[in-house]
């Protein structure tokens, strides 16, 4: 009897196939369509299993064999498989304390936050989700604007802050501390904040879980998403969905640029739809260990930042994960004041960043350059004015083959001023200008760049009377684009 049960458990083991005991991977595949029953019945068929099914991007991430994931790249139903990479903070420098009370929150105040708050503008009403390592909700610096969030590495747990450095805490009181008279206060003291914990207490997490994250601000309708990470290097397809969603549902992504000193901007912050912050120190200059690069759009203080730590204290930590949460907050001090959607795309998001870009301090070379961006976040000026702005900018992209698709509107309130445009690989630009809702013929255009792709040209616009409407339209080959800046004469 047992030689024959033998004989039977031997037979079996032969009819399992030689990848089911191979070695696994956890993977991200996305698919064309929404995956429906018939893809998850496929990857059981490969010996492998869902782990998550991800709510907003048409994607899996699921476990399976090695030996397997080659041939689910092959089904037609399927647009890429991506491995779930590990997800980190960016290394950070870091000092006690010694008291919870002193006098200087210096970041906060270098960039005009306290002006702004002498406006009354701080931050009341917006909605800013910090995916990172948790919160320490019960802080008493933070617990009044603290509104909950989510622990996408415990899901049955409260997403609080159990990492040695208190990453996620220190974040969050750089955006929201209160101004309660201890401690340190935040750039805008009235925000809600929103823990979204994708990395454990050493600061590792999952990409899948950091997508699924961003699907959780979306859903729940946040303003503005910090994103103080590290360690992505590469473009991987399902994360750039994810971001792209985020903006398209009206959210401001803010992201770090990287710790490691080099000239290479960090991911997701590489992204056109992130803000990508580099770090200075007090005297406006770059701090070292601040990655830098063509995708900087702004700099922010980021080294010696005191903020609120776990357990009710108070710590200083210096990196480009600092000087991302001066943005997140100036961020929703304009948010705050009511900005409106000025080029009829929808959101509020391209008119945050141009207002933010027009209204930093210039560093370093005159214009935009890799180290800073745009300049140094000023709150000052960006919340001086809520509704006329000095200058506006916009990108034009030909992503789709019909021009009219490329097309970008922004209405401008009552005025002199002059339109700049620097091309790069279009053929022409045309533009229909409004006025009081009759086309303008004189005011309307269409430049045509010849065999210099690279040249710059300028308009001048009047609107004296009331608001204009502009329709500018991109012609060239696909991935062509130009930057547009519009400065207000009177």
């Amino acid at each position: 009897m047992i030689r024959f049960m033998l004989v039977v458990v031997l037979c079996a083991a032969t009819l399992i196939p030689q990848d089911a005991f191979a070695a696994r991977k956890n993977v991200i595949v996305g698919y064309r369509q929404k995956p429906g029953l018939q893809d998850h019945a496929k990857i059981t068929s490969l010996w492998g299993h869902v782990k998550r099914s991800h709510k907003l991007i048409p994607a899996l991430t699921a476990e399976l064999p090695d030996t397997e994931i080659e041939s689910l790249r092959r089904d037609p139903r399927v647009a890429y498989v991506v491995e779930d990479v590990t997800v980190s903070l960016p290394p950070v420098s870091s000092q006690s304390v010694v008291t919870p009370e002193y006098a200087e929150s210096w970041g906060v105040q270098r960039i005009g936050a306290a002006t702004a708050a002498s406006r009354n503008v701080r931050g009341a009403g917006v909605k800013v989700a910090i995916i990172d390592t948790g919160i320490d909700s019960s802080h008493p610096d933070l617990n009044q604007n603290y509104r909950g969030g989510y622990n996408f590495i415990t899901e049955t747990a409260p997403p609080l802050d159990d990492s040695s450095n208190s990453h996620g805490t220190h974040v969050a009181g750089i955006i929201a501390a209160k101004d309660n008279g201890t401690g340190v206060v935040g750039v805008a003291p009235d925000a809600e904040i929103y823990a979204l914990k994708v990395l454990d207490h050493l600061g590792f997490g999952s990409l899948s879980g950091l997508i699924a994250a961003i699907e959780w601000a979306i859903t729940n309708k946040m303003d503005v998403i910090n994103m103080s990470l590290g360690g992505l290097t590469v473009d991987l397809p399902p994360f750039k969905d994810a971001c792209d969603r985020a903006v398209a549902a009206g959210i401001v992504i803010v992201a770090a640029a990287g710790n490691s000193g080099i000239e290479q901007v960090n991911y997701p912050a590489a992204y056109e739809s992130a803000i990508a912050v580099s770090s200075v120190d007090r005297n406006d200059q770059r701090a070292a260990s601040s990655n830098y690069g063509s995708a900087v759009e702004l700099a922010a203080p980021g080294v010696d930042i005191p903020s609120t730590a776990r357990d009710g204290g108070y710590t200083t930590l210096s990196g480009t994960s600092q000087a991302v949460p001066h943005v997140v907050g100036a961020a929703a001090l304009v948010i705050s004041q009511g900005i409106q959607d000025a080029n009829g795309n929808g959101t509020r998001v391209d008119e945050v960043r141009s207002r933010l870009n027009s209204t930093a301090t210039d560093l370093g070379a005159i214009g935009r350059d890799p180290f800073f961006g745009y300049g140094l976040v000023d709150v000052a000026k960006a919340t001086e004015t809520a509704d006329q702005p000095a200058t506006y900018r916009y990108t034009l992209k030909t992503t789709f083959s019909d021009p009219l698709k490329n097309a970008i509107k922004f209405t401008l309130p009552a005025g002199t001023y002059e339109m700049s445009v620097t091309n790069s690989g279009l053929n022409a630009v045309l533009g229909k200008v409004e006025v009081n809702g009759i086309i303008d013929i004189n005011q309307s255009f269409i430049h045509w760049f010849g065999r210099n792709k690279s040249q710059t040209f300028a308009v001048g616009l009047e609107f004296p009377g009331g608001e204009g409407k502009i329709v500018v339209v991109p012609i060239g080959k696909r991935g062509a684009s130009a930057e547009i800046l519009i400065t207000r004469k009177n």
